[in-house]
């Protein structure tokens, strides 16, 4: 009947209602694929497509004649996918689009007794899969009449809704700043790594050489699964999934014995190596913290005194479309060891090297804050919506 966390000035019980007792639900009328286009037009989207460039149009006068003779979202309005990712929710902005027919379906109210935003924060905090005991593949018009629904006075959820947007509001500021300081931070690395940008006490020429001549390049490997005695050691030994996402890297979801080791074409690679993912998923990044293996989806760097291993992880990180191009395969692409270790690399002096790793880690940490920032700000989102609806 009530909330754990509530507002204090309102102390009244929640109504208990179906969804199809307060609103109405309803879908576009089906178009054909016959009557789209990949050109121009009113954008059509496609279940997969939702809020991403559609993948075709519909001309201005199909567009207009549906709109005029079947329903249509209104802007403010509550639109829901219904298959594929099931529950995805959205506010309609108002602006033309069309919407494949029995994918999405927008809820129709007055609001005298239902909020549409109030309900999209209901929407985004229900559990789909608790509909009926089988896994869901797809949500049914009765499905989301029976859906049960506790429902505060329009003043408590204009309130409720109210805090929930201003926690979005921010949430998408601090995404801005994020793709903000990305944006300069590639900048910056072009610039520097091109010379357009360069330290003033720094004027003699770099050295042009390939990656594999200032350091060593060494592969990855899997001791054998059957085996249990390979597994579950003190060694940590990554795979691609786990890298990209931090800088520095020390922990692994699986780790391998001493034993696993000696059988495996896995080699103990030293603290400070450079992870590099050259198979399935290419170019990811990130510098190990601890001794540590991989598997066969690395092609590892180890540099040696001409380079500063913190360089060659910036350097790395530019070079993710250079690999891509130079990369084959039918079931996993992958890099070969000789692209990596023919890399063409610009080396300046070990004190310009150290400098400019300096600067970028100086950004890094600087992005590092944000992100944490706007991770926190999900999840204090995230405990509301749990603490704050019946």
């Amino acid at each position: 009947k009530y909330p754990h966390l509530r507002f204090p000035e309102f102390t009244d019980e929640w109504k208990e209602v179906k969804l199809g007792e307060v609103a109405e639900i309803l879908m576009c009328k089906r178009i054909l694929a016959s009557q789209t286009n990949t050109i121009s037009g009113v954008p059509f989207f496609k279940i997969g497509t939702i809020g991403k460039t559609p993948d075709c149009y519909i001309t201005r006068e199909l567009f207009d004649e549906y709109k005029l003779r079947y329903s249509y979202p209104k802007k403010g309005q509550v639109l829901l996918t219904c298959s594929g990712t099931i529950g995805r929710c959205w506010i309609f902005s108002g602006e033309d689009a069309y919407f494949q027919d029995s994918n999405i379906v927008w809820i129709d109210n007055p609001e005298y007794v239902l909020l549409n935003r109030y309900l999209y924060y209901i929407l985004i905090n229900t559990d789909w899969s608790k509909l009926n005991s089988s896994t869901i593949t797809r949500l049914y018009n009765d499905d989301l009449r029976r859906l049960k629904l506790r429902l505060p006075s329009l003043p408590e959820q204009r309130k409720i809704a109210a805090l929930f947007s201003l926690i979005d509001e921010r949430i998408e500021v601090q995404n801005a700043i994020i793709k903000e300081q990305e944006a300069q931070k590639a900048a910056l690395l072009r610039r520097l790594f091109d010379r357009t940008l360069r330290f003033p006490e720094f004027t003699d020429e770099w050295k042009e050489v390939k990656l594999g001549e200032v350091a060593e390049i060494i592969g990855g490997g899997t001791p054998s699964t059957t085996t249990t005695d390979y597994w579950n050691g003190g060694i940590v030994w990554f795979n691609p999934s786990e890298i990209g996402k931090k800088k520095y890297v020390s922990n692994s979801n699986r780790t391998i014995s001493h034993q696993g080791l000696s059988n495996s074409g896995a080699r103990l690679l030293p603290k400070g190596t450079v992870l590099l993912t050259t198979r399935a998923t290419i170019g990811e990044i990130a510098i190990a913290n601890v001794e540590c293996t991989t598997n066969q989806g690395f092609q590892s760097v180890i540099t040696g005194c001409e380079a500063n291993n913190e360089y060659v992880y910036y350097f790395l990180s530019t070079q993710k479309e250079y690999l891509l191009r130079h990369s084959s395969g039918s079931t996993f692409r992958e890099t070969p060891p000789s692209v990596i270790r023919n890399l063409p690399l610009r080396l300046p002096s070990l004190p310009e090297q150290r400098k400019i790793a300096d600067l970028l880690s100086a950004v890094d940490e600087r992005l590092s804050v944000e992100r944490e920032y706007a991770e926190q700000l999900k999840q204090q989102k995230a405990y509301l919506l749990r603490q704050m609806f019946i």
